[in-house]
């Protein structure tokens, strides 16, 4: 027995995929040992939804990092936070963070 189908019989016309957490990534900007400076890919952090659509400021600073590296300190980031759907991710805030001391400021 031969059936014959067509796509549209086969291939769901909406696929829903589920939200599964943020993603931070972003390039670190360093003081270096020595006075010298430099920049580094900051190492992927995951970020729980929490109920948030966006992770506020503060939750998306504590994932500034300088990805192992070792440095005197990170002077501010430039980072990008991504909803993950699946294998899927969208852009959903751009920032930029300078380093104040005792707190990360978003410019």
């Amino acid at each position: 027995m031969v059936v014959n189908l067509k796509s549209s019989d086969i291939v769901p016309k909406e696929i829903t995929i589920p939200f599964s957490h943020f993603l931070v990534i972003g390039t670190a900007h360093l003081s270096l040992w020595g006075g010298e400076t430099g920049s580094i890919e900051m190492s992927p952090t995951t970020i729980e939804s929490n109920g948030h659509k966006v992770p506020p400021e503060d939750v998306i600073a504590t994932a500034i990092n300088d990805n192992g590296f070792g440095c005197e300190s990170i002077i501010e980031a430039q980072v990008d936070v991504y909803a993950v759907y699946g294998k899927k991710l969208i852009i959903v805030r751009e920032l930029f963070f300078v380093n104040e001391g005792e707190k990360w400021v978003a410019q």
